[in-house]
């Protein structure tokens, strides 16, 4: 059986729900096999001139709490893409 997946890119901030998908994603857990949400993309200059990291540090403490901790071991990287 494939893997369903989700997926949000673009520039990333509080606006765009990623925290609801982490939410649903550990709601998920149980699924075999268990669904991906893949979050491509970086933070949105406004965010991170305001909040520095502090943003995507809030998305990985989210994800690493006890009820998303569910969810299969994320792999957190960021690949800055040149245009």
């Amino acid at each position: 059986m494939r893997h369903r997946s989700w997926l949000t890119w673009g520039l990333l901030g509080p606006g765009k729900g990623i925290e609801w998908g982490i939410e649903a994603m550990a709601k998920l857990g149980d699924l075999r096999p268990a669904p991906r949400y893949i979050i491509a993309g970086q933070t949105h200059p406004k965010v991170m001139q305001r909040d520095g990291d502090t943003y995507i540090a809030g998305l990985r403490d989210q994800n690493f709490s006890s009820r998303a901790r569910r969810v299969r071991e994320p792999r957190w990287s960021y690949r800055d893409a040149a245009v």
